[in-house]
Order: C-alpha cells, then structure tokens, then sequence
C-alpha cells in the first residue's frame, strides 16, 4: 500500500510541474473547484490555474522565423496567415460591430469604449487582447496492489472571443511507466464557442 500512494503522490507531483506555467498560481490547498465563465460547475479540486495573454503569444508567433513556425507544424498556408496578419486592422474592423455585438463576443463596458476611442496603441491592445486561463484539477484517485489511477479535468477557457482566430489545440505528455486510458468510457471534451449573434 505504501508503494501505490507513493506512485499517486509521484503522480500528482509530475503532472503540477508539467502545467506549471510563470504565470501560474498553485492553487492545491484551497480547494477550489473549477468554476466556468458564466458561474458553472465544471468539478475537479483546482491542483494549478494559469493566465497568459493573447498578444503575448501572438508576438511569440509572429516573431518566428519562417523555418522555426515550419519545423513545430504550421503548413505554408499557417504561416503566409501567422505573418500578414494585422492585430489593428482586425479591432478596427470589431470596432464597427454594435454593442450588443461586442457584448456577445465577450467585450466588457470599459473595452467597448476602448473600441470606440481606439488608436492602435498597444496599451490599448493588450487591453483588448482576450486572455486564456487554463486550469488543471484532480477528479478523484484511487488504487489497487497493481496499480493507482488518477482523473484528471483539464479546463481552458478564454475571457473574450480573441482577435487572432486560430485553432486551439491541447496536448498531455507524461512519462513511459504511466498510461493514459482513453477509452470512451473515461474521456470526455466539452466545446463551447462564443456566437456573436446568440453570445456565448
């Protein structure tokens, strides 16, 4: 028995450090759940919880080279989009939306009157800029003489609909001695997108 909780205490530690991001909040003795956008129970005890900024990984984009952006998988097609986008074209173009609009897309009051005043700056950008948060909670644990198991939910979710349009994608690793099951019995993924007539 002592073996299997120090696999499950090995476990957990390997699964934090992975999505432990600078940004990130270590949020395992309060014992919060993950709560959605609109105040709704998702489940899980939050194990790490972290915010990054749109533009932020925008620029970190942008600003590979051509050769980097090819060699972690982006098509010829992804770049030619990732370099001759315009962050200020796109919120000019948002800009002319209506309120109700702009409320869809998940914009606050003090942001809609940032869009009608906008000038380019980037202070005002980043202010525009959605952020993503992404939250990592155990579901449950249990073991047995053979092995332990651990559940997971892994919740990401953005503030605002973003202005860079792509794909968001989610990726897990861990180490040989751990498998994941995948059956469809165990995993499950939930997408909610943000409807800019019927708002989110």
């Amino acid at each position: 028995m002592k073996v299997n909780i120090k696999k499950t205490i090995s476990l957990l530690i390997c699964v934090v450090s992975l999505f432990t991001l600078c940004s990130g909040v270590f949020a395992a003795e309060t014992k919060e759940n993950i709560i959605s956008k609109k105040g709704e129970l998702i489940g899980g005890e939050i194990l790490n919880q972290s915010t990054v900024s749109e533009y932020d990984m925008f620029q970190k984009l942008q600003n590979k080279t051509y050769e980097e952006l090819k060699a972690i998988g982006y098509t010829n097609e992804n770049i030619k989009y990732i370099k001759n986008f315009d962050m200020v074209a796109e919120i000019k173009k948002i800009a002319n939306n209506s309120n109700s609009d702009l409320k869809a897309r998940g914009y606050s009051s003090e942001q809609i009157n940032i869009l009608e005043n906008f000038d380019g700056s980037e202070e005002q950008i980043r202010a525009l800029s959605a952020q993503l948060i992404t939250t990592i909670a155990e579901n449950g644990n249990s073991s047995s003489s053979s092995y332990s198991y651990v559940d997971f939910l892994y919740h990401f979710e953005w503030t605002s609909m973003p202005i860079f349009g792509f794909d968001d994608m989610l990726a897990i690793a861990w180490s040989d001695d751990m498998n994941c099951n995948g059956s469809a019995s165990t995993s499950e993924c939930q997408i909610f997108y943000y409807d800019t007539i019927l708002g989110y």
